[in-house]
């Protein structure tokens, strides 16, 4: 390779495809390298530093949350072109344990984690057509897979999935994750994925660069907790900036109808803000907290079960789920949970009616969709089916004892990856009208997550209660401190259900209102 340029002239003079002003000194600051004062102004803008001073090294870990259609991606796969053919990251390890190195993985790669496997194609394709189209790029390339492309350097562009075992066993000089804070969205972990990426690059020491580029969307997440903390770490590089600060390829005046038709969608995905409207219903920390070592817990002698099911894939394709929960001396507890999906709606009954019975349940709690049908059927096998409705003002009510709950840490889950990862992406939005409006983002499902907010909701009515009878038995009270029981009269007569009542109990206090 001939001299190194720096990033701004490799873009325009290697690739021919020049960078913003905004991207241009995101990535000097990166790279530690000095600004002008008006580069620094844009500095101070995004970051809410008062000054700027040149990080010797470079930042390792860059956070970049800027507007929709900024030319994330796009940038950042031209900068990893540059730290590919003038990083020197090949010559960084000594030749015999690159050697041993080479005989496991041949290649050094860049990982690209992507939201699915078309993005990742369409940005590997963008990056292969970067290279080709450059003369001096064109002839480093060595081959050119579905998911990676490889260098002669030793060095390989490759697409992963955005899971944490996808980056386990590689050496990483560098990585981006793209749109980072839709990552939990799709079911998977942001904090556990960043926390598996960070040891595959820890060999490369000052010169490692994670960039991690993404949209803002809740008020939760890895995303969030960095730009929270930004001015507490002086590490991580946290950059925030709208789309018409990052990019002039948007014009104003489609940026202003953006902004006219929906404010509230204008401020987060154009203005880079996360705002109000976008809730993660339940934190984090509760969650993990709430979570405990069992799958099953066997039905024992002595409490008072309830069950609750939520019947979503009667009428569509959602699962059918079922649990069973308990109040104990520690709080509440969560002792069955189960989810099914391709089985007929009879077997599913018959294994809810066997379950209920083995925990000793009369009365399944459920809400309104396909009730009569569901009724009939467990009517059938010995079962109770109540109901109980959702609506616009009770389901809030439901789910936010379910997020009471959790918050008190008094209500215990077993160790359900699924369920746990619903409860994670729930979504709190509110309405014009005041209410709320919680539900799973996009195609993602909630029938677990409904389920335990079910169970939450009825879990405080879950110690039996006596039958009304048994305070008209006739005979002296057992013991002279029992305050509910009935009081002797005069007037007894033996066997006769009336005898216990008083004088009293036909005056103002009435025996009914005792009842």
């Amino acid at each position: 390779m001939p001299t190194t340029p720096d990033f701004e002239h490799f873009s325009a003079d290697v690739i021919g495809e020049p960078i913003s002003f905004g991207w241009n000194v995101f990535y000097r600051v990166v790279e530690g390298l000095p600004l002008t004062a008006e580069q620094a102004a844009l500095y101070c803008a995004s970051t809410g530093r008062p000054e700027y001073v040149p990080r010797v090294g470079g930042y390792q870990e860059a956070t970049g949350i800027c507007g929709r259609r900024s030319e994330k991606t796009q940038t950042c796969v031209k900068f990893l072109l540059w730290k590919i053919a003038y990083g020197g990251y090949e010559k960084q390890f000594r030749p015999s344990w690159f050697a041993r190195l080479g005989r496991h993985t041949r290649l050094l790669r860049i990982p690209l984690i992507l939201q699915d496997t078309r993005v990742a194609r369409d940005v590997l394709r963008t990056a292969e057509s970067l290279a080709l189209g450059s003369p001096l790029l064109s002839e480093e390339i060595a081959e050119s897979f579905r998911s990676e492309l490889i260098f002669k350097n030793g060095l390989a562009l490759t697409t992963f999935p955005a899971t944490k075992a996808s980056v386990r066993s590689l050496a990483c000089p560098a990585a981006l994750l793209d749109e980072l804070a839709f990552v939990s969205i799709e079911g998977a972990d942001d904090k556990e994925l960043v926390r598996q990426l960070r040891p595959s690059m820890i060999e490369f020491g000052q010169t490692r660069r994670l960039i991690k580029l993404s949209t803002p969307w809740q008020r939760s997440g890895i995303l969030y907790e960095e730009f929270s903390q930004r001015l507490e770490r002086p590490d991580l590089l946290v950059w925030q900036a709208s789309t018409q600060t990052m990019t002039p390829r948007i014009s104003v005046a489609d940026l202003e109808r953006e902004r006219i038709s929906d404010p509230s969608y204008f401020t987060r995905e154009f203005l880079a803000e996360f705002t109000a409207d976008r809730e993660c219903f339940i934190p984090f920390d509760d969650t993990r907290a709430a979570i405990q070592n069992w799958r099953e817990l066997a039905p024992v002698t002595g409490p008072y079960y309830i069950g609750a099911l939520d019947a979503s894939s009667v009428t569509g394709g959602d699962r059918f789920t079922f649990g069973i929960a308990h109040s104990g001396g520690d709080g509440h507890f969560v002792d069955v949970l189960r989810g099914w999906q391709k089985a007929t709606v009879g077997e599913v009954c018959d294994e809810i009616a066997h379950l209920s019975k083995a925990y000793r349940i009369e009365k399944v709690i459920a809400d309104q969709f396909g009730f009569a049908f569901l009724h009939e059927l467990m009517r059938q096998r010995g079962v109770e089916l109540g109901q109980l409705a959702f609506t616009a003002r009770s389901k809030p009510e439901i789910f936010f004892a379910l997020k009471s709950a959790l918050s008190t840490g008094k209500f215990h889950l077993p160790n359900h990856p699924e369920a746990i990862r619903e409860l994670r992406a729930l979504e709190s939005t509110r309405l014009s009208g005041g209410n709320y409006r919680i539900c799973a983002p996009g195609k993602l499902h909630d029938d677990y997550a409904t389920t335990l907010a079910l169970l939450a909701y009825k879990i405080a009515d879950s110690q039996p209660k006596q039958p009304w009878s048994s305070y008209l038995v006739a005979g002296e009270p057992k013991t002279a401190l029992d305050q509910n029981a009935p009081r002797p009269s005069p007037y007894r007569v033996t066997n006769d259900r009336w005898a216990n009542l008083g004088a009293n109990d036909f005056g103002p206090e009435r025996w009914w209102h005792r009842i």
